[in-house]
C-alpha cells in the first residue's frame, strides 16, 4: 500500500503542530462521545503519534493503535509512556492487517484515510 511517508522529520513536525488532544472541528469530543458506551476493544487505524488515542485512553476506553510509520508509532509510544498510559501499538500496512484481537469499533480520524495515495488501494 502506498502511503504518504511519515518519517522522522514529518513526525517531528506533526508532533509540534498537532498536540495531544488538540481537537479539529470537535473530532476528539466526537469520538469520545460516540465510543463512550463501547465495552470491547477499539482500534485506531493510522494512529499517528496519538493525538486522538491518548485522550480516548485517558477517558477509560480500551483502545489499540496501528500505523504504517515506525517513527509515528515511536512518538505515540513515548507520549503514552510519559502519561503512564498502557496500550498496544502495531506497525502494519492496513491491507495485510492481522491482529490478535477482535474490535468492537475501528476508527480512522482526521482524514488520515486520504493518506492512502492510490484510490484502488482504499478497497480493503
Amino acid at each position: 500500500m502506498s502511503f504518504s511517508k511519515y518519517g522522522a522529520l514529518c513526525t517531528e513536525v506533526y508532533d509540534h503542530t498537532k498536540k495531544i488532544g488538540d481537537s479539529f472541528g470537535g473530532d476528539v469530543e466526537y469520538y469520545r462521545d460516540q465510543l463512550k458506551h463501547t465495552k470491547g476493544r477499539i482500534l485506531e487505524a493510522m494512529v499517528g503519534s496519538g493525538r486522538i488515542l491518548i485522550p480516548l485512553l485517558k477517558s477509560g476506553l480500551v483502545i489499540d493503535g496501528v500505523d504504517y510509520s515506525p517513527e509515528m508509532l515511536a512518538s505515540c509510544r513515548k507520549r503514552c509512556d510519559e502519561r503512564g498510559l498502557n496500550t498496544t501499538l502495531y506497525e502494519s500496512d492496513l491491507q495485510v492487517l492481522s491482529l490478535p484481537h477482535k474490535y468492537e469499533a475501528i476508527i480512522i480520524p482526521g482524514g488520515s484515510f486520504l493518506l492512502i495515495e492510490q484510490r484502488e488501494e482504499r478497497n480493503f
